[in-house]
Formats: C-alpha cells, sequence, structure tokens
C-alpha cells in the first residue's frame, strides 16, 4: 500500500541495533539490523560508538521518510538501561559513555555508604542491590569524586534512550522507566529523587521528568513527525500485556536469565527480598514493579551439554521435544521442604550433582533437569506472588517455545494457568504502543499483538 502510515522504533540491545517500521496493526513492515564493532574508551574497555548509532538514525529515517511505500507520522526508541550519555551546554558527549559491566573503582562507594548497614539501607530505599555501574546513578557519582574537570563539563546526563530521542527532538528529559531501573537514583518509599543527589548537588545534572507517552513534533526530510522521549527495553516489554490484557498476570521473560515481573504487586521491597537478589522497576504508568529473577536459561545450557557429551548426542535436539507425560512420572522428587533460598545463580542445583550413569538413556536424564529448573523457577516465581492471588502466568523467551518445560510448569503451578506468551519484537512494539494516541486512530482491541496458548496440566 502506497504511503502507508506507520511508526518507527530504533532499538538497541547490546548487540544488535534494530530500526523497525510498525503500520496500523504493529505489524513489522520494515526492519534493518546494524552490527558494528564498540568502540574502546580511555580505559580501553568497550564503549559503544554513539557516533555510529546517531549516523544509523538519521540515515535509516531519512530514507524512510523519502519512501514512497511508507509515511512515518512517528518514532521512538528502547536501549537497554544503567547507562548515561553526559553531555555539555551543546548537547555533545563530553566522555564515552561507561559500559555497565566496567569495573567499578574499589573504596569508592564507602564514600556514599560507609558501612554494610548504610548499604543495605540504601537498598532497601531503592529497591535493588548495589553493583557498582550496574546502577547508573554511581555512574555519576563516580564521576563526580574522581574526575571533578570532567564533571564541570556536564550541563546534563541523559540515560541512553532519553539521549537517543535527543538527537531528533532536541529536548533534554528523563523518563521514569529508565529512573526506575537499578539506578540507585530513586527513592521508592518517598516517590522522588532519592537525598544522596540533592545533597552532593548532583540533581543539578538531571534532565526534567517527562511521562513516557508524550511526544514533540519536529519536521524531518520534509515529514512533520511525533518523537517519543524513548523508554528502558524491560519496561517497554511489558506494555503489550498491560495495555492489551484483561486479567492480572505474571510475566516470566526467559533467556539466560530467567526474569519474574509482577506489575501488580506494589508493595516495597523487603530485607528478605532484597536478599533473594529481587528488585523493583517502574512501568511506563509509574508504578512499581516487582522482579525476582534466577539464572535459569545459563543453568540449563550447561547442564544440557553435560547430557549430550555424556550420552553422545546432539544438544539441539532437546529444545524441540514433544511432551511424555509417562517420562516427567518417572522424575526422582526432590526432598520434601528443598527450595532453592537466595541461590539466584543456582550454585547449588541438585541436578549438577548428579550421576547420568543412573539414567535408561538421554531423555530420562532431560526431564529430570526440567523437573527441578521448573521446582526452581516456581521457587521465584512465588517470591513476587507469595500468597498466589495471581493466577496468569505468561511465559515469554526461550522456554515458553519449549514443549517440555512448559507443560511441566503448568503441572506444577496448578493453582495458576500457563500460558506460553509471544510478542514478536515485544521491546519495539511496546515503545511503539506507548506513542499510539499520537498517530493512530485504530482501536487496539482490534489487534492481535499479544499471542497466548495455555499449557493443560
Amino acid at each position: 500500500m502506497a504511503n502507508e502510515p506507520t511508526i518507527a522504533v530504533l532499538d538497541i540491545g547490546k548487540t544488535n541495533k534494530k530500526f523497525f517500521l510498525f503500520d496500523r496493526d504493529y505489524k513489522v513492515v520494515f526492519q534493518r539490523t546494524l552490527s558494528f564493532a564498540q568502540r574502546l574508551d580511555e580505559d580501553g574497555y568497550d564503549c559503544e560508538d554513539l557516533a555510529e548509532i546517531e549516523k544509523f538514525l538519521f540515515s535509516t529515517l531519512e530514507e524512510l521518510c523519502q519512501s514512497e511505500e511508507f509515511d512515518v507520522k512517528a518514532i521512538n526508541f528502547s536501549t537497554y538501561g544503567a547507562s548515561l550519555v553526559h553531555v555539555d551546554a551543546e548537547g555533545k558527549p563530553v566522555v564515552d559513555m561507561f559500559n555497565y559491566l566496567k569495573p567499578y573503582p574499589d573504596g569508592l562507594l564507602e564514600l556514599l555508604l560507609p558501612d554494610a548497614a548504610s548499604k543495605k539501607q540504601f537498598e532497601l530505599e531503592t529497591c535493588c542491590p548495589i553493583q557498582g555501574n550496574l546502577n547508573s546513578g554511581l555512574q555519576l557519582f563516580r564521576i563526580y569524586h574522581r574526575r571533578s574537570e570532567l564533571y564541570s563539563r556536564i550541563v546534563t546526563s541523559l540515560h541512553f534512550p532519553q539521549y537517543v530521542s535527543f538527537l531528533l527532538s532536541r529536548e533534554m528529559y528523563s523518563d521514569i522507566t529508565s529512573i526506575g531501573c537499578h539506578t540507585s537514583l530513586w527513592d521508592f518509599r518517598k516517590n522522588t529523587y532519592h537525598d544522596w543527589l540533592g545533597r552532593l548537588g548532583i540533581d543539578i545534572k538531571l534532565a526534567p521528568l517527562r511521562s513516557c507517552d508524550t511526544a514533540k513534533l519536529i519536521e524531518f526530510a520534509g515529514k512533520v513527525i511525533s518523537v517519543g522521549t524513548g523508554m528502558h527495553d524491560s519496561s517497554a516489554a511489558l506494555v503489550p500485556y498491560l495495555k492489551l490484557t484483561k486479567e492480572p498476570f505474571l510475566l516470566m521473560s526467559t533467556g539466560t536469565w530467567s526474569i519474574t515481573l509482577n506489575p501488580f504487586n506494589e508493595q516495597l521491597l523487603s530485607e528478605t527480598e532484597l536478599e533473594q537478589g529481587c528488585l523493583c522497576y517502574i512501568n511506563y504508568q509509574g508504578k512499581p514493579v516487582k522482579a525476582s529473577r534466577v539464572f535459569l536459561g545459563h543453568r540449563y545450557a550447561e547442564e544440557v551439554a553435560r547430557i549430550a557429551d555424556f550420552f553422545q548426542t546432539n544438544k539441539e535436539k532437546y529444545n524441540s521435544l514433544s511432551f511424555e507425560k509417562e517420562r516427567l512420572d518417572k522424575v526422582v522428587p526432590l526432598p520434601s521442604g528443598h527450595n532453592m533460598g537466595d541461590d539466584i545463580l543456582l550454585d547449588h542445583f541438585p541436578f549438577s550433582q548428579e550421576d547420568l550413569g543412573r539414567f535408561a538413556d538421554d531423555i530420562d536424564a532431560y526431564y529430570q533437569l526440567v523437573y527441578e529448573l521448573v521446582h526452581a523457577q516456581h521457587y521465584f516465581v512465588n517470591i513476587v506472588d507469595p500468597n498466589q492471588a495471581i493466577k496468569q502466568v505468561f511465559v515469554d523467551g526461550g522456554f515458553g517455545q519449549n514443549d517440555v518445560f512448559m507443560h511441566a510448569m503448568a503441572i506444577y503451578n496448578p493453582n495458576r494457568k500457563v500460558f506460553a506468551a509471544e510478542v514478536p519484537q515485544s521491546t519495539a512494539v511496546g515503545a511503539a504502543l506507548v506513542m499510539h494516541d499520537h498517530w493512530n486512530g485504530n482501536d487496539l482491541d482490534d489487534t492481535d499483538i499479544v499471542r497466548l496458548h495455555q499449557y493443560q496440566k
């Protein structure tokens, strides 16, 4: 269709940068992926090439605006979190964007939190564990104390999504989904910035807050386009479910980490939950989302490789096995009362100590592995919904496509309905959906963005 109305989304991951166009039903009508090598920062550590990202954004958007096939009405952005871009008065970065995996200087944190008690209280107030550069606020604290000359040149520190938005809109804003993602910036109890920022005067470096469903109209390549403020990717992935699902749900986002998000548990983080690796996000509506995490995909990959090596099989076959109830009936139950405690890395996973020689074949061994993984997952699901008040679990990502895992999840969660959930390009779709009212007159209820398949017990 000529001149089809569309919304563009630039979705920036650690490895791939993807540019999408969605039609009015939020189906992908254009996609371009760019992978480029990261730069080295001044310390020789990997960092994003911001100039390449800017070039990719402008060249692709200009090409699409000049196309006779599409009519670009709006654009938004989603990026990974834990990242700040520090800019001067002209909006130019004054230093490379820190990689959140970059080591944090020894002894620096003690200048802010001198003892274990103050550290724990701080974590409870900010609803996230302290993890150095993974807390973007502590990146700014690092510059404040160790790079005073650089700090004086910073006019504004923008979270990564808002920096990319700024490149087009030339407006500097902060977004609650970025601030609320393990940054150590937000006091969840007071629902405002934490006191430490004001005490040090660091708060003046942060841009004013703006709702992530607002936009600015700009002219670009002969088009008038609504530019969104950008979003943190994990919060963006929740948007389709929050907008299009009628009943409360838990979202289990699976990959290397399995993260269970409960958007309907607004209780602040307890000390026990903190010790169990929980944290809170803030969704696009400004409400807290409690999250637990467990290293499920990593443990799965390691143990499947061990099974395949022992039985001399191809490890790829296990992801596509069809469920056999009689296999699951043969597993050896874990001891009564066994739980995973705070073992979010599954360092003490029982199957890791199994003698694989006791199994009749590799499939029996695989079912024992899946049973124990589901047991672990069940424990971490219940952390964010301890009373099992929410009756739906949506599983997206790799495990949602695993027939054996999904049947076992349904069987061992008798008080909940278990669904494999799919939202193609969920992060980018979420960023597009918050812009719906700025460009799209269609009724969202008429779309089939969220695809659910229930697994029976």
